[in-house]
């Protein structure tokens, strides 16, 4: 496996960028870190869709709604984009649903997540399920004795900043009481950068899914980056060559992972996740289908 070629001066990122049309990009570590914009992501965006070349977004972040992504692009600076320019793994999982698994309006989900899933599973009319808050008086001795839904037929789980032992239990009664029961999931990210702490991680939405996957002794499906499922839905939404397409990420294990599975081309920026020492490491670990074929300090070196 040959180590991924660095873009750093102009001359190389204009030959570069001549080779593709469409350019796919993760949001938090490239284009921002929470809320701080990366310098540089708002010019090359606009840059490029001036130069008609179609770009899209793919996040595995499943708080946020595409609507609320709408509005965060907007408030940093981000002009025209719209929803069906965005998949995030909130309107993946609800379009998964819809697609495969609820086979009538009866039908329910039992959810473990936040407003972003709900949102999405509301657009698309699924009805779900959740957990009440902790604060509803039902005292922790009597959490297991609560009353299923018989209409539930699934379960997701992806973000929840109010994720609970309560919501463990419920999830995993479900689960483990009818082993054939749908367990999809967001997506795999196991950290996260923390804006403003540089080498600081926050944990990501795995370390819930995964916290439900050893309750069950099961692993959920996973609509998120790396699996193909964006991409499929991409190409069902637009037409494009694979062989004019860049996927930009900050994550092994997640973006770089996701375009080498579905066949395109690979940047890696580093600005978030992920840096050399982790390229190292994949290359030592014969991690091959982690490693970049090009690396960026940031996405500025997209400019046009």
């Amino acid at each position: 496996m040959l180590k991924p070629t660095f873009i750093a001066s102009k001359t190389e990122a204009c030959s570069f960028l001549s080779k593709y049309n469409t350019f796919l990009f993760d949001c938090d570590g490239v284009l921002w870190l929470q809320s701080d914009v990366i310098p540089g992501a708002v010019e090359t965006i606009h840059q490029l869709r001036e130069n008609k070349k179609n770009v899209y977004f793919l996040s595995n972040n499943s708080f946020r709604s595409r609507e609320s992504y709408v509005k965060k692009f907007a408030s940093l600076g981000f002009k025209g984009i719209t929803k069906d320019l965005i998949i995030s793994s909130s309107y993946a999982v609800a379009q998964y649903v819809k697609d495969n698994v609820v086979s009538s309006k009866e039908n329910k989900v039992y959810v473990i997540g936040g407003e972003g899933i709900l949102q999405e599973f509301e657009e698309l009319e699924i009805d779900y399920v959740t957990t009440p808050n902790l604060q509803d008086g039902v005292e922790p001795e009597n959490w297991c004795k609560f009353k299923k839904d018989s209409a539930v037929k699934s379960v997701v789980v992806g973000g929840d900043w109010y994720f609970n032992f309560r919501k463990m239990i419920e999830a995993t009664a479900y689960l483990s009481e009818d082993p054939t029961m749908p367990f999809i999931s967001t997506n795999p990210d196991k950290y996260v950068p923390a804006a403003g702490f540089p080498g600081r991680l926050v944990p990501g939405t795995y370390s819930i899914i995964q916290a439900i996957e050893n309750c069950v002794n099961r692993q959920s499906f996973s609509v998120g980056k790396p699996n193909s499922y964006f991409y499929e839905i991409l190409k069902k939404r637009f037409k494009f060559e694979d062989d004019s397409v860049l996927m930009v990420g900050d994550t092994l294990h997640t973006d770089i992972c996701f375009g080498n599975n579905v066949g395109i081309a690979t940047l890696l920026v580093m600005t978030g996740n992920d840096g050399q020492n982790k390229i190292e490491k994949a290359l030592d670990d014969k991690l091959y289908n982690e490693i970049p074929q090009f690396v960026a300090p940031s996405i500025e070196v997209l400019k046009m």
